[in-house]
């Protein structure tokens, strides 16, 4: 969202940004630059959008989507009435599908184009959710919750002038829906300055995973790592070790037993640990969109190991700027190939940086 605001104001516009504030993403006002609040005059409401069993049955026995009905807020509601009628604006940018909700007050109190920011196919990601899980109550429940969502998704597209997607895949469903709005490619970018312009120190020594735990994809591929591939790595290369980073890693993890792997939590500057770490692996298995940490860790010219999912959005090719793996033994062999290759791995990343910097800047 940070990056399509800074897009949007080298493209000459004034951004106002109205924000939601969550149990989970919490910003406290203090903690923004000063010029960062001027430049866009950002103001947050807050929403309690956590997940309660009362709520969910509720929208389970009206069949409505409860991934959407979590993000209704009257004060928020409130708040774009408020600001609508005091300012005046040629777009009103809606980011993900679930603010989709507002749509309807937006339009009573607003004349000019209504733009969807489509950061994934989100039903997509929660089909490949279910699908990953085992048979039971809790894959029937999962079905069902994709297929609301799904059917909300779909409703909802015809109801804007414009939708902006960030990977080419997403683009194509977009435009498959004949939903008659006008379906725009904006890829995520990144400022050319925080693109690194040091010579790639290709280094080996550990794997690593940096992400948001409180995002269940990443949950799973991580445990789906550790349960089925870490074993075999690490009895082939027992110096080698696996750092896990990221926010709300959940407590119980810290008593993971598995040898050679350290739970480090949240880190205060993400930039920092992806550089000063090895070979990143990013063993996604549901998902959309495009994954921001991969093209972060390109630009740096990181080595990373990923699945055909994680890829997904990002038009590298395998073993010129990113390793591919599927299955338990290509993740093995591609670690393998860190450890035996390290002249070429080098090259790796820095295809990897050269392809950012020709895709992905702002």
């Amino acid at each position: 969202m940070h990056a399509i605001t800074q897009l949007l104001q080298k493209q000459g516009f004034e951004v106002k940004i109205l924000a939601i504030n969550t149990p989970k993403y919490f910003v406290f006002a203090q903690e923004v630059a000063d010029e960062y609040r001027q430049k866009t005059a950002i103001e947050w409401v807050w929403v309690d959008n956590r997940v309660k069993v009362r709520s969910a049955v509720a929208s389970l026995l009206k069949n409505s989507s409860y991934h959407v009905d979590r993000f209704k807020s009257k004060a928020f509601e409130e708040k774009i009435i408020e600001i609508l009628s005091q300012e005046t604006f040629d777009l009103v940018v809606l980011e993900t599908v679930y603010l989709s909700v507002y749509v309807d007050v937006i339009r009573k109190h607003f004349a000019g184009r209504l733009i969807l920011r489509a950061h994934n196919i989100e039903h997509l990601i929660w089909e490949r959710i279910a699908e990953n899980t085992r048979f039971g109550l809790k894959k029937r429940y999962l079905s069902l919750l994709a297929k609301q969502l799904k059917s909300f998704e779909k409703s909802v597209l015809s109801r804007y002038d414009e939708i902006w997607c960030i990977s080419a895949k997403d683009t194509q469903w977009f435009e498959n829906q004949n939903s008659n709005s006008l379906v725009k490619f904006v890829p995520f970018g990144i400022e050319s300055g925080k693109i690194s312009q040091k010579a790639i120190r290709y280094q080996c020594n550990n794997l690593f995973f940096l992400g948001s735990m409180d995002w269940y994809p990443n949950q799973e591929g991580v445990l789906w790592f550790l349960n089925n591939v870490w074993s075999a790595v690490h009895q082939q290369h027992p110096d080698l070790t696996f750092r896990i980073a990221g926010r709300n890693i959940p407590p119980n993890w810290q008593q993971l037993d598995y040898k050679g792997v350290e739970i480090v939590g949240e880190v205060e500057n993400a930039a920092d640990f992806l550089e000063e770490n090895g070979v990143l692996v990013v063993p996604l298995w549901s998902g959309s969109g495009v994954r921001i940490k991969i093209i972060e860790a390109m630009a740096m010219g990181k080595v990373i190991i990923t699945t055909t999912i994680g890829l997904e959005g990002i038009n590298a090719v395998h073993k010129k700027h990113i390793l591919i793996a599927d299955t338990v033994n290509e993740f093995v062999d591609a670690v393998s190939f860190c450890r035996q290759f390290p002249e070429q791995c080098r090259e790796i990343g820095e295809n990897a940086r050269l392809y950012i910097l020709e895709n992905h800047v702002i």
